[in-house]
């Protein structure tokens, strides 16, 4: 694709005049009143698919640099980096490899994982309530039943639709496995995350009424129609909030 870039470019533009011009004469035929026009090329174009390629790199190097933090390489920061090496003319052909070297260089030697648990650390200590704004409504840590109770503020029900009464909602799964995922990144593994993202998936959790409750774990999840809470055995929230403290200490302002 790199060695054939002006081959390519110069047929996929002839490929498109041509498609253009039949379109037309289709129309000063008569052929106005359809709804639908002549689209061989499926709407793609060169600079589309290079496009999507950079994408498959950006993945790849969250995942495999940026242990999967869409925040630390996010789509726009990824973007700005592109723009330098994607082929804008018919003379210059993408260079992929010269992306992945540049995020190499950026994000490589363990820089991209620090920032990626700095993230998770700033989140969690938000999405816990291990750090409030003064005159907060929401609720601090609790201890109770030989444990903590986290209140995480996030709605997570959602009526169900085949049946009387509600179930943790597709956002809401998204939202509360991503939680799950950076706990047990902080913890290297101590918080039982993949238990978690079973029990958590969209529907896995429904009842006739509020609050649904669920045991996953080892923790006890409560959500009510308005916030869920997480309890957690005292062992695992004090790993939890050291993990979190080790990295954001509990002076630190919020941002």
């Amino acid at each position: 694709m790199i060695d054939n870039w002006p081959t390519l470019v110069r047929a996929i533009e002839s490929a498109e005049a041509t498609v253009s011009g039949l379109n037309l004469e289709i129309r000063e035929l008569g052929a106005h009143r359809s709804a639908y026009g002549w689209d061989p090329l499926g709407r793609q174009s060169l600079h589309g698919l290079a496009r999507s390629a950079f994408e498959v790199i950006t993945e790849y190097a969250r995942k495999t640099l940026c242990e999967g933090n869409d925040s630390v390489l996010s789509d726009s920061t990824a973007g700005e980096i592109i723009y330098d090496f994607l082929g804008r003319d018919a003379t210059r052909a993408p260079d992929f490899s010269g992306y992945w070297h540049a995020l190499e260089a950026r994000y490589g030697n363990g820089v991209g994982a620090r920032l990626a648990r700095v993230s998770a650390a700033h989140s969690l200590r938000g999405e816990l309530g291990l750090a409030l704004e003064k005159n907060s409504w929401r609720q601090a840590p609790k201890m109770e039943r030989g444990g903590v109770t986290f209140e995480l503020c996030r709605r997570a029900l959602e009526p169900r639709i085949r049946a009387v009464g509600y179930q943790v909602g597709y956002d809401a799964s998204l939202v509360l496995t991503r939680i799950v995922k950076a706990l047990g990144q902080l913890t290297d593994g101590r918080f039982p995350t993949d238990a978690h993202v079973e029990g958590l998936r969209e529907g896995a959790i429904a009842g006739a009424a509020a609050p649904l409750r669920a045991d996953i774990g080892g923790c006890r999840w409560t959500f009510t129609k308005n916030c869920t809470r997480v309890w957690m055995p005292l062992e695992l929230a004090l790993l939890v909030r050291e993990s979190i403290e080790s990295i954001v200490p509990s002076d630190t302002p919020l941002d």
